[in-house]
């Protein structure tokens, strides 16, 4: 199986490198409401794609996760 996101061997539907990838961004969203107070999810993903500090595997994984809640 390859990872949806970059093609890479898959470990799931995602490449090890995404996988720990969205294990991080779905763990930094509960930092992120204590930090700033009350914050929609889709509003975290969308601070997260544009940070310039996060990583372009996050950044990805920020998008297909965001994707997902659009369907």
């Amino acid at each position: 199986m390859k990872c949806r996101l970059c093609g890479r061997e898959a470990v799931s539907e995602l490449c090890k490198y995404h996988e720990k990838a969205k294990r991080k961004v779905e763990a930094g969203y509960r930092f992120w409401v204590e930090a700033y107070g009350e914050m929609k999810w889709k509003d975290y993903l969308d601070k997260v794609k544009h940070n310039e500090r996060t990583g372009q595997w996050a950044k990805e994984i920020a998008e297909m996760l965001e994707g997902l809640q659009d369907d």
